[in-house]
């Protein structure tokens, strides 16, 4: 009888971290679906007349919005999909891998363009706030500690992503899978 191969810990280690972002993934798509069926069952809120006159950025923000229900359902279908690569790569099949190491690829980009985008769009929206809504802090100071904020939450991602794919690309993991 032929004997299981030994899975390595990095294996182990990075299964279940994409299993853990799997799972928060379907979870948050979930959420913001069931979200959008309650706002949708609320009626239309006239929120694009509103916004007709609204800085571009704002605008984009809008877009967004507009398309968030299928951004949600996207999400948990990648949810899904993720979950099922994450399981076969603690089972050691070599094709998980492939697949787990375009998602992140693909997670690594989308930081560093949406994260970019946020952080720009939160600098134009809020450089025109009054320093009522901005306080205790100068309308300035709101706008850059803002986009620093969103700037840092895209490279935290981002360096995750890298060490992800370190991990995925390591020889031990490679040789590991069948």
């Amino acid at each position: 009888m032929e004997s299981s191969p030994v899975r390595p810990k990095a294996v182990t280690v990075v299964g279940w971290l994409y299993m853990i972002t799997g799972l928060f993934m379907l979870l948050t798509g979930v959420a913001a679906i069931a979200s959008m069926l309650l706002v949708t069952t609320a009626g239309d809120n006239g929120m694009a007349e509103t916004l007709s006159g609204a800085p571009a950025m704002l605008k984009v923000t809008v877009v967004f919005i507009r398309y968030f229900a299928a951004v949600a359902v996207f999400q948990v279908i990648a949810a899904v999909a993720l979950l099922v690569s994450a399981a076969q790569f603690l089972k050691l099949r070599a094709w998980a891998r492939s697949a787990l190491e375009v998602f992140t690829w693909l997670s690594l980009v989308g930081a560093i363009v949406v994260g970019g985008l946020w952080a720009y769009s939160w600098a134009k929206i809020t450089a025109d706030i009054s320093p009522e809504m901005a306080s205790p802090l100068s309308p300035g100071n709101f706008s850059l500690i803002g986009a620093v904020i969103w700037a840092g939450l895209a490279l935290v991602v981002v360096g995750v992503s890298v060490v992800m794919i370190r991990f995925l690309r390591d020889e031990e993991v490679r040789k590991s899978l069948s």
